[in-house]
């Protein structure tokens, strides 16, 4: 039979699919960010919560719309583990995050408010997501998704 890929063809596919995965969970990332930062903005401003507390609520309803995309869009080779193990793992990886967060968006508004006012929150959500995206993302791609690599490529 004719060997379709060699050592070297397998290793560039991997890498491939890594950039690919990179990209998805990029795409995921502003849709999550989307609904992370309107339910921020409709607490603080409509509700008024405290910030801490309205971005904590508001970064969980990223993570569940994150969670349900990645899974079946994403990393829709990982299916080895159980939908409720690979969830408690994106969570825990996500607590993380959220602190990550909290801690940047609190330290940052602060400093910012002098020259932003009112609006000083939203360029802290900003940076805090972009740090926070890659956490997220190498966290999850070598814990919570660690079985795409499990995936038989054609020898």
């Amino acid at each position: 039979m004719l060997k379709l890929f060699n050592r070297q063809g397998v290793s560039q596919i991997t890498a491939n699919k890594d950039v690919q995965r990179f990209l998805k969970f990029a795409v995921v990332g502003v849709c999550g960010t989307f609904v992370d930062f309107a339910v921020l903005t409709l607490l603080v401003k409509v509700f008024g919560v405290p910030l801490i507390a309205a971005n904590t609520i508001s970064y969980s309803a990223g993570v569940v719309n994150n969670f349900v995309l990645n899974r079946f869009w994403t990393f829709t080779e990982s299916r080895s583990k159980p939908l409720v193990t690979q969830f408690l793992q994106f969570v825990v990886i996500n607590i993380i995050a959220l602190v990550l967060s909290d801690l940047i968006v609190g330290a940052v508004e602060g400093a910012l408010h002098p020259t932003l006012g009112g609006n000083a929150y939203l360029a802290a959500k900003l940076l805090a997501t972009v740090i926070v995206f890659f956490w997220n993302y190498f966290a999850n791609r070598f814990w919570t998704y660690n079985d795409v690599d499990r995936v038989s490529v054609p020898e």
